[in-house]
């Protein structure tokens, strides 16, 4: 059986939930960071993974985050855009790329506001961009929305057990971009966080626009949210 499209306010209200969540757990983090930057949680952890790094390992982790890197993740971006665009379409190729360039800007601009410095770093570890704050992630954020939209797309023309496997891999793949980010020493374990919740928060807002379902929420009751098939009277 596949699944069927967002198409009633009771499904879309359950994205709308998971966004306002990650958006409300988004903001008691940077209130975390901005009053304790260097908090013990995340120095142990960086101190663990200082253990645990081989020059095997920082090769994979540096691998995997170039592919999210300035101009490389702007290609990557765009290719796909162009691919989606003759597969789905105008709308979707449109709600995959808006949904990558608002959560580039979203993470952007809370960096400028929150202007957390990076970790201190080994000599031996990669050191690109590091002029940039660190809270939060770039790459966490914009890996999750990429996979995250393009899993959308592909979920109402798979069985549900084939969906379910493909969000699994997708969840494994995000998270490995994230701990990449920590093995190479660029990001505390926080900003990672942050980033998964900034793209989470964008990417429900996306889903919810490309759906259709964005202004029944904001605007209407569960009451009076059109039915499919049926008019609002």
């Amino acid at each position: 059986m596949k699944i069927k499209p967002l198409s009633s306010f009771g499904r879309a209200s359950v994205v709308w939930r998971v966004g306002i969540g990650a958006a409300l757990f988004l903001l008691l983090i940077t209130f975390a960071v901005v009053v304790a930057p260097e908090n013990s949680f995340d120095h142990t952890l960086t101190s663990w993974l200082g253990t645990i790094r081989t020059p095997a390992i920082i090769g994979i982790a540096g691998s995997l985050s170039m592919l999210f890197d300035g101009v490389v993740a702007l290609v990557i971006a765009i290719a796909i855009s162009i691919a989606v665009l003759f597969v789905w379409g105008r709308r979707a190729a449109l709600f995959l790329f808006v949904t990558l360039a608002g959560g580039y800007l979203a993470v952007g601009l809370t960096k400028i506001l929150v202007d957390r410095p990076r970790p201190p770093l080994p000599v031996f570890l990669f050191t690109e961009h590091i002029g940039t704050a660190s809270f939060p992630s770039g790459h966490a954020a914009l890996s999750l929305l990429l996979f995250g939209a393009l899993w959308w797309l592909i979920r109402t023309r798979l069985t549900k057990t084939s969906a379910r496997l493909v969000l699994i891999a997708v969840t494994i793949l995000v998270l490995l971009f994230g701990l990449a980010r920590l093995v190479l020493g660029v990001h505390w374990a926080s900003d990672v966080v942050g980033g998964y919740l900034v793209g989470l928060v964008v990417l429900c807002k996306g889903i919810l626009w490309y759906e259709g379902e964005l202004g029944r929420i904001l605007f209407l009751s569960p009451a009076k949210a059109k039915s499919p098939g049926k008019k609002v009277t």
